[in-house]
């Protein structure tokens, strides 16, 4: 039968392996243009409503009220804020100062966590 000296083997396993490599290379780059699966985009299942909607009586063209110089009457036309609220903030600025971030506002008694997060697009806390 044939016998390899010592340089045809390794001649021979090189051979091989540049053969072997080859078809690794062409068998990846089919795989890989079409191994991906093709996403089609569908309508959902339900209704999605966007997120941080304003509240329903807030008008159109809403304005950002700032908390730190705003009037009785301007505090009184955000949503859930009344007369006693709006007498509670203004105590508040005067016993206090002013407020340094919009969470404050939730230590006004009157101000919780949903009024504030009713509140939250449509005020602001800049310095006087």
């Amino acid at each position: 039968m044939f016998t390899f000296n010592r340089k045809e083997q390794v001649a021979l396993v090189v051979l091989c392996a540049i053969l072997l490599l080859g078809i690794i290379i062409t068998f990846l780059e089919g795989y890989l243009d079409d191994g991906l699966p093709e996403f089609k985009a569908r309508e959902a299942a339900v209704e999605v409503s966007p997120v941080g909607e304003l509240p329903k009586n807030v008008p159109d063209k809403p304005f950002v009220v700032n908390i730190n110089t705003a009037t009785t009457q301007q505090l009184q036309t955000l949503p859930k804020i009344g007369p006693r609220t709006t007498e509670r903030i203004v105590e508040h600025r005067e016993k206090n100062g002013t407020f340094r971030t919009l969470e404050e506002l939730t230590g006004v008694r009157g101000n919780g966590k949903k009024t504030f997060a009713n509140l939250r697009l449509l005020i602001t806390v800049t310095p006087p």
